[in-house]
């Protein structure tokens, strides 16, 4: 039998050739098991939904608001702060705020009663149940009257499509309108250092924004700002940490300190409080918030006083001109002290008497 090389090279070539088609059909089919995008349907035509203005001017497109001035239905939302500046707290008292029909901290109406659900991964449940229970007694209710206020104590991944579509189910079955995640960055595991990267993070909120396009909910993430602690001024959106964010936020809510917290008053916050969004509302309060503490006759409480930016930025002025003012005339009695005391010194060593000059000099006080 003779041996023939040629024909022998070209039955390998047709194999390989068979081998790598049949590879690439199976990652064309499977792009996540080597990053590669999967390719779209070449014979689907896409629908971009093309309207003229004039067809399109007559629909119905106006905003409804779940909270007038502060929570637009349907958009994507942020409630932001630096660490430990309430946003867990504030966010709990909007929940219970859709969920009852009560005004949001106090003074903000809810147009009508919205089923709500609080995610919370970071608090822990008891810390969840404390502020709950007294936020609710300051709504006049009990949280064992709270059915529509729904709560879970771990965080999805918003790029885990199991988990997204199992929070779908749960907003269609109890007809949820808002859901809030507390805190965003433990919804994002695995992107590391590319937290600066704006594509990448869009690419991470996107099923969000789907699930809002899905179901009509309002998403709601909470984050952290940037902003340094020595800074107490009302916070921007430009505050919010890490790329993508702003961005993909159309509404926010913002909270920083107006002064430095006080561990001698731990349950006194003073905080400003922004809101706006791409809808058009915008706002800026000046919040001060009082929990007590553990030790307190009374208890821990929820008690909410709010005040104007322009009068706070006022009583502000003048409180510090008032410390400015007591602190000269301390100073000037701890001077005026201080000369009698030299005085009385310089008199002492000089029994006999002095002229006047010579006590001055003695006792390195001016005439």
């Amino acid at each position: 039998m003779t041996f023939d090389h040629e024909a022998q090279q070209e039955a390998l070539a047709l194999d390989r050739e068979a081998r790598e088609a049949e590879a690439l059909a199976y990652l064309n089919a499977h792009p996540e098991e080597n990053g590669r995008p999967q390719q779209p349907n070449q014979d689907t035509t896409p629908d971009f939904g093309f309207v003229s203005m004039a067809e399109h001017s007559a629909k119905d497109c106006r905003q409804d608001y779940l909270i007038g001035g502060w929570l637009a239905a349907g958009q994507p939302c942020i409630v932001a702060a630096p660490h430990k500046a309430m946003k867990t707290s504030v966010a709990m008292d909007l929940a219970i705020s859709l969920a009852t029909r009560s005004k949001f901290l106090g003074r903000f109406p809810v147009s009508h009663r919205v089923p709500t659900l609080f995610m919370s991964a970071e608090s822990g449940e008891a810390t969840i149940q404390e502020t709950y229970r007294r936020v609710a007694v300051a709504k006049g209710c009990s949280a064992t009257q709270i059915n529509d206020c729904h709560l879970s104590f771990k965080a999805p991944q918003l790029a885990n499509q199991i988990h997204i579509a199992t929070i779908c189910d749960f907003i269609i079955a109890k007809d949820i309108g808002v859901v809030i995640i507390d805190p965003a960055y433990l919804c994002m595991s695995g992107i590391g250092d590319r937290a600066s990267n704006l594509f990448v993070v869009g690419e991470q909120l996107r099923p969000l924004s789907e699930l809002c396009a899905e179901t009509g909910v309002t998403p709601i993430l909470l984050h952290h700002t940037s902003r340094g602690s020595h800074s107490f001024d009302p916070p921007e959106l430009s505050d919010i940490a890490w790329s993508g964010f702003p961005e993909w936020s159309r509404q926010w809510i913002l909270l920083n300190r107006r002064e430095r917290f006080d561990p001698d008053r731990p349950g006194e916050h003073r905080l400003w409080i922004t809101a706006g969004g791409s809808a058009g509302h915008s706002q800026g309060w000046a919040l001060e918030i009082t929990e007590g503490r553990q030790d307190d006759d009374a208890g821990r409480r929820w008690e909410i006083e709010l005040q104007s930016m322009g009068a706070a930025r006022f009583e502000a002025a003048s409180e510090a001109e008032r410390q400015r003012q007591e602190a000269a005339e301390l100073k000037a009695e701890a001077q005026l002290t201080g000369d009698c005391e030299a005085i009385v010194e310089a008199l002492r060593s000089r029994p006999d008497g002095e002229t006047k000059s010579e006590i001055r000099n003695a006792a390195r006080i001016n005439s």
